[in-house]
């Protein structure tokens, strides 16, 4: 009987521990936005700290310096923040280049619809006859309009510095070495 008395006990004690935690977790529960309406806000806190006064003309212009000690410049960077980077620097990877070509044949007449092939070639590249030019890379493959034109866009990485441009008619120059300018664009006339 003793026994069956302390399995009891033991069973509402477990009962009533659960009730309580039920309840001091909030009971968990869906409420509605009509329910929130009764809910009260939680207190504020009367220990919170106080806002940092907003930096003086000093402070502001310190920041704004990103001029690094020449003594650093000096010594490895140990963390990011002692690290430096040219002011012009920039992230991008990619230029686009505009490409300008025109093609006359041998009588002043526009060359129309004529295939143009435009590689990416090595930058120390000087001459045709270099055994480099053979690693060129295609970046784009055009039609000359009806006047013997292309005019296009075309996304390059910003290292590249030459193009060597083909052009595929008979009875002209038609592979030329091209410097891409410092203002991204290229043009070449083929006669």
């Amino acid at each position: 009987m003793f026994n069956l008395v302390r399995a009891s006990l033991f069973q509402a004690m477990v009962v009533c521990l659960s009730i309580i935690l039920v309840s001091a977790c909030g009971g968990g529960g869906d409420s509605s936005p009509a329910d929130n309406s009764s809910a009260t806000p939680a207190p504020v806190s009367a220990t919170t700290a106080p806002a940092a006064p907003p930096p003086t003309s000093q402070e502001s212009t310190d920041d704004e310096n990103y001029t690094p000690d020449t003594a650093a410049l000096d010594s490895e960077a140990n963390k990011s923040t002692q690290l430096y980077v040219e002011p012009d620097f920039t992230f991008d990877t990619h230029k686009v280049i505009t490409l300008d070509i025109t093609a006359t044949g041998a009588n002043g007449q526009a060359l129309a619809n004529t295939m143009v092939l435009v590689s990416v070639v090595d930058n120390d590249i000087e001459a045709m006859d270099d055994e480099k030019l053979q690693n060129k890379a295609l970046l784009t493959v055009a039609k000359t309009n009806s006047n013997g034109t292309i005019y296009r866009k075309v996304e390059i990485a910003s290292i590249q510095k030459k193009l060597l441009i083909e052009l595929n008619a008979l009875g002209i120059e038609n592979e030329v070495l091209v410097a891409i300018a410092e203002d991204n664009y290229v043009t070449h006339q083929f006669r």
